[in-house]
């Protein structure tokens, strides 16, 4: 039998964000985050599916998708940003 996981991460108060920071500044934020969201996937292993204030991605393992997660929450942290983050 064959486990996989699904992640859902979604940026706490994403809307109030770009409203506090005006168009551009939030665009600039969103390419970074997106940058470092992607850039954590390949060394767990996972795949995105889609992408919109957050992320719904696929990954083989449970284990992986957890350890993605913990990864991903951190980063956020540098970026000054929050999310939830389901599995």
């Amino acid at each position: 039998m064959t486990t996989h996981a699904l992640l859902f991460t979604d940026v706490v108060d994403s809307t109030l964000l770009v409203e506090r920071l005006g168009d551009a500044d939030a665009a600039r934020l969103w390419a970074e985050h997106d940058r470092h969201a992607r850039d954590l996937l390949a060394p767990h292993g996972g795949r995105e599916i889609d992408r919109t204030d957050g992320f719904f991605l696929l990954f083989e393992r449970v284990s992986a998708a957890v350890a993605y997660a913990l990864s991903y929450l951190e980063m956020l942290g540098s970026l000054g940003l929050r999310a939830r983050a389901g599995i």
